[in-house]
């Protein structure tokens, strides 16, 4: 498995500049431009019961196994707290769906995570939204906007899912 190192993480201000340039590159001729935004379920919880450290340790579990999941398809950012944003480039929302739904499975198996010399096991799991520039919205904060009203709609209706945003009526 590989790992992620703190420093290799960039933050929501890379993000949205990496959008906003893959946005403008695609001109008059765009391309499917697809984000995921993901946050770890009940992560207060784990903090309080079993400690920051421990909560430390499941963000880069959480980091390692989403940059084994996508590998070169996107560029992950952590977006803040347990949260990260996953730029897709070329790749439709349904492709990154598919590759989040992947992630969110492999979570979902049973985690032991370290955290000094104490082996844990905990049930972890995320919900995540998955949106496109430009099916979802002409600007990238409209994009953003859909990707988190996505993630919301996962956590409202049970955590643990993959939510793709959809088309306001």
């Amino acid at each position: 498995m590989a790992t992620v190192a703190k420093s290799t993480l960039r933050g929501y201000d890379d993000f949205l500049s990496n959008f906003e340039d893959a946005i403008e590159r695609g001109g008059k001729r765009p391309e499917n431009i697809s984000i995921a935004l993901i946050d770890i379920d009940l992560f207060g919880r784990i903090n309080k019961e079993h400690g920051r450290a421990s909560g430390d340790a499941i963000i880069h579990h959480l980091a390692r196994v989403l940059q084994d999941t996508v590998e070169d398809a996107g560029r992950i950012f952590r977006y803040g707290g347990d949260a990260f944003m996953i730029l897709f480039e070329s790749q439709e929302k349904e492709q990154a769906f598919l590759l989040i739904e992947e992630a969110r499975r492999r979570l979902g198996e049973p985690q032991s995570i370290t955290v000094g010399s104490k082996a844990l096991s905990l049930d972890v799991s995320i919900s995540c939204g998955v949106a496109a520039y430009p099916d979802d919205g002409a600007k990238s904060n409209d994009v953003i906007r859909k990707c988190s009203e996505a993630l919301y709609r996962a956590k409202i209706s049970g955590r643990n899912k993959v939510s793709l945003a959809r088309e306001e009526k």
